[in-house]
C-alpha cells in the first residue's frame, strides 16, 4: 500500500480504481483532520468532470477516451486544475476536492 501511495503522489497509478478511491478518501480525511479543508477555487465544468474521473482512478488516456477528447486536452485541463488548486500532483487535487466537501 505504501508504494501505491508514493506512486499516486508522483502521478503514477498502478492499482485498481477502487484502491485509488480509498487512498484519495484517506488523504481527504487526513486533510480534514489537519484543518486543511476549504472551498475549492472555481473549476470549469470540464475541469470538474476530469477531476471526478481522476478521483475514480482513470488515467489521462482513459479520461480522453471517455470524454471523446485528446489526451493532450486532458493533460492541459489537468495542468489548469493543479494550478487552480495550488497542488503538484493529481492525487493531491483529488484529496483537496474530497476534503473540501467534507469527505
Amino acid at each position: 500500500m505504501y508504494r501505491a501511495v508514493v506512486d499516486a503522489m508522483q502521478g503514477h497509478l498502478h492499482c485498481a480504481p477502487q484502491i485509488a478511491g480509498a487512498m484519495y478518501s484517506r488523504l481527504a480525511g487526513l486533510f480534514h483532520e489537519l484543518g486543511l479543508q476549504g472551498s475549492l477555487p472555481s473549476l470549469t465544468s470540464r475541469e470538474g468532470e476530469i477531476l471526478s474521473l481522476a478521483e475514480q482512478g482513470s488515467s489521462n488516456k482513459e479520461i480522453a477516451r471517455q470524454l471523446r477528447i485528446s489526451s493532450a486536452t486532458v493533460k492541459n485541463h489537468m495542468h489548469n486544475i493543479l494550478q487552480k488548486l495550488q497542488v503538484t500532483r493529481r492525487a493531491q487535487a483529488v484529496a483537496r476536492k474530497n476534503a473540501s466537501r467534507g469527505k
